[in-house]
């Protein structure tokens, strides 16, 4: 009997280690429903083992995502979308999110270089809507995952220049860094404020590029 408690918390901990694989692996494929239903079972099995600090962390990491991407899809709703924002009815491909990603990478790179910021409505005019339509807000954040998927760790995100309102930052910002590994402050002021710097060092950065 002795041995059966030991046994039975290392297969636990097997099936907590395969969910957050399955979430690191399919993390740009899966619903917010999908991954919600995902860190639940997993949060259910660490109240049944002892996890080790590597798996608490892990834990914590897809709990913070689920929670920015529940916040992203309550800051760009179909009904906060203003009047001449209409909802494309199809989703894109992702060939499509690709092709897409390629064209505002070039701009948002002439946007640095020219120390500037841009928006979703100032892309469109600039590549014309039948090039860029108006999107789902799921497709504008793999859109900008897609743009700064593989720049360089130590380098501020290109997609950080675009902005809603008056030069505000973009809802979306939180969700693209944290799906691309980089580490996000909690609280909304900070966040913020880490932008600011974000942006300062992007100009800097493209200034004499």
């Amino acid at each position: 009997m002795g041995d059966q408690q030991p046994n039975r918390s290392s297969a636990l901990l097997k099936l907590f280690r395969r969910l957050i694989h399955r979430m690191d692996v399919e993390k740009h494929a899966m619903s917010t429903d999908d991954l919600a239903a995902l860190v639940a079972e997993a949060e259910n099995l660490s109240k049944r083992i002892a996890l080790p600090g590597t798996e608490k962390k892990n834990l914590d990491r897809w709990q913070r995502r689920l929670q920015a991407l529940r916040e992203v899809e309550e800051s760009v709703s179909v009904g906060d979308l203003p009047e001449d924002e209409p909802m494309a009815e199809g989703r894109l491909s992702r060939s499509q999110v690709l092709q897409l990603a390629s064209a505002i990478r070039t701009l948002l790179q002439q946007t640095a270089g020219g120390q500037s910021l841009t928006t979703w409505g100032e892309l469109r005019r600039r590549l014309g809507e039948s090039v860029l339509p108006h999107l789902h807000p799921d497709d504008q954040g793999e859109v900008l995952v897609a743009v700064d998927r593989d720049a360089p760790a130590n380098e501020t995100l290109l997609s950080s220049l675009i902005v809603v309102g008056d030069g505000e930052i973009h809802p979306l910002y939180r969700h693209v860094a944290f799906s691309l590994g980089r580490d996000t402050p909690f609280s909304d002021a900070a966040l913020r404020s880490e932008w600011t710097v974000d942006v300062l060092r992007l100009r800097a950065l493209w200034k004499h590029r």
